[in-house]
């Protein structure tokens, strides 16, 4: 049974964000504090209760997910999703609501803790915006698309976010950290953003049949398989383009590690996912798809090891 919880909890993913929020955390916020020989203002503590609100929220999604897809699920992934059959339906429910208070009260202390009180809707809108997007988002066009890849965006950000909250920009040096850590964190979370959106897009195609089912009006029910297809290759040129704009930064530096990383690790496997998807056209080509794209979202977090602060 524990294997079951463990499972819809996706715990690849939570490791995924974990270690996202880390990276950015040591590769991204840190070496701006370090240049200007200032102590980074989230000691470890607090930065492992923000990791820890963060997941438990995420893994909340995830239940709620699981228990929201279990007729969709019996058509699209038959024998996959354990709600129902080993785990209770209600005991998942209210695990889920569980997770999500803890998850809430938790980011919460950490605002308070921090002076920001702010930092706290980071944790309450977005486990809003999940429990809405499980009912009703996810069943709309596109709507659900985007709020899950802006929650999914949002989550290299947080280290940075929580650095500026606490950061006085009247002072010249801090408006100077302002900017640099802006600039890594936002870039970043446009990335995660924009890898999350496709891929949310080929799933719905991939789950149609489902989908349909059910009653969902996801984009390719709305519009249709093959303008579904075609939204994510225009999403994914775009995409390359954005990446082309941070590489250009670099470029005017001589700094160019970054740059072929980028190219190598996430433009030209995105070139090669787009001539997948032209020729996909089953449930298991999509499925492969979807599996390139969270491989260059994984690729796009380990450039993280190559980032520079862009002076």
């Amino acid at each position: 049974m524990w294997l079951s919880y463990l499972k819809i909890s996706r715990p690849l993913n939570l490791l995924m964000m974990l270690a996202t929020m880390v990276l950015a955390r040591i590769l991204v916020v840190q070496p701006v504090f370090d240049l200007h020989r200032q102590v980074i203002h989230t000691d470890w503590l607090q930065f492992a209760l923000m990791v820890l609100a963060t997941v438990m929220i995420a893994a909340a999604g995830y239940w709620l997910n699981d228990f929201n897809d279990v007729e969709a699920d019996s058509i699209n992934r038959p024998n996959t999703n354990p709600v129902g059959k080993q785990l209770d339906g209600q005991k998942v429910m209210k695990g889920a609501l569980v997770l999500t208070l803890a998850g809430v009260l938790l980011g919460n202390g950490v605002a308070i803790w921090l002076g920001a009180y702010r930092l706290g809707f980071l944790y309450t809108l977005p486990a809003i915006l999940l429990w809405f997007y499980n009912i009703k988002f996810k069943h709309w066009p596109l709507v659900g698309n985007v709020v899950i890849s802006m929650l999914i965006g949002l989550v290299p950000m947080l280290p940075g976010i929580h650095e500026l909250a606490t950061l006085n920009q009247t002072d010249v040096l801090d408006a100077a950290l302002f900017n640099y850590i802006f600039i890594g964190s936002l870039g970043y979370g446009i990335l995660a953003f924009g890898i999350n959106l496709i891929r949310e897009v080929v799933k719905d195609i991939q789950d149609m049949q489902g989908d349909d089912h059910i009653g969902s009006r996801t984009l390719p029910l709305f519009v249709g398989e093959r303008q579904a297809k075609f939204i994510s290759i225009l999403l994914m040129l775009g995409l390359i383009r954005a990446v082309l704009y941070a590489q250009q930064m670099y470029l005017e530096e001589q700094d160019m590690v970054l740059p072929i990383y980028l190219a190598a690790a996430v433009q030209l496997p995105l070139l090669v996912t787009i001539a997948m998807l032209m020729f996909a056209n089953s449930q298991k080509q999509y499925a492969r798809v979807s599996l390139v794209l969270k491989l260059i979202a994984a690729l796009g977090v380990g450039s993280m090891l190559l980032y520079n602060i862009p002076l």
